[in-house]
């Protein structure tokens, strides 16, 4: 034996301070974006989501990032190198229609935010593309009721997800009497 193996619940523990350090690091790096508005921060278990509002990243109704607004993508990204774990990019929008010659669809702009996104991260001197993923979840997944323009405004954002650790799966059950 090599020495102490490290229990799941040690493990488990380990990748929890892992997570809240890196939200400590993103909320001391953004402070800034984080009073502005431009970027709200959530954590969850294993997942870290970092908000990005649309005001500040991207004109409405349009998949083209703001030039002022890539150094802080950059600055996320560099804190994403640092920590292992699953990037997800997911772009959403409002529920209104989009009336545009550049977009077919609310699924079209919100993929294509995500993707303007995952541009500049791999952008980032050694970022590992492989850990990326670039999602479009159009207006399925609104945070709050698109009954009105703040709601609706709050709706049109992209996520930088970083999940931590696989998936949870439960040990199989054994059965006695």
């Amino acid at each position: 034996p090599v020495g102490p193996v490290m229990t799941e619940e040690e493990k488990e523990k380990a990748q929890q301070e892992q997570i809240n350090e890196l939200v400590k690091k993103i909320a001391e790096q953004l402070e800034q974006q984080i009073q502005d508005g431009a970027i709200e921060l959530e954590s969850l278990g294993q997942q870290v989501t970092i908000r990005i509002r649309e005001n500040g990243s991207f004109p409405s109704g349009s998949a083209f990032l703001q030039p002022k607004f890539k150094p802080i993508i950059q600055e996320i990204g560099e804190l994403l190198n640092t920590v292992p774990g699953e990037i997800m990019v997911a772009g959403n929008t409002d529920n209104r229609g989009i009336n545009s010659e550049l977009f077919d669809s609310n699924w079209d702009l919100s993929s294509k935010r995500a993707v303007a996104i995952v541009h500049e991260l791999v952008k980032i001197p050694g970022f590992d593309r492989s850990r990326l993923l670039a999602v479009g979840y159009a207006d399925t997944r609104a945070l709050v009721p698109n009954t009105n323009a703040l709601n609706r405004r709050r709706n049109r954002r992209v996520e930088i997800s970083i999940n931590q650790g696989k998936a949870k799966q439960s040990e199989p059950v054994s059965i006695s009497n």
